[in-house]
């Protein structure tokens, strides 16, 4: 568990835990699911879907993403 107190937060702590996870268990994460909240997926304007770091740095990774409805538990 890690607590964080900004949601501006959550890539730092997504890298620092697939890094451990990746060295404790010597496997790659492959799949990533969390909402589709504006901090993970992006923002959308008139441009289209603009991907927020949280996306862009699962797309580096080669990291598979998964989204459900906001506020899904």
């Amino acid at each position: 568990m890690y607590l964080i107190h900004e949601k501006s937060q959550a890539v730092d702590i997504l890298k620092m835990y697939i890094t451990e996870v990746e060295r404790q268990l010597d496997r790659n994460v492959k799949i990533v699911r969390s909402d589709r909240g504006d901090e993970y997926y992006g923002k959308y304007d008139k441009s289209g879907q603009n991907p927020g770091p949280f996306a862009k740095f699962l797309e580096k990774k080669g990291i598979r993403a998964q989204y459900t409805m906001p506020g899904t538990p």
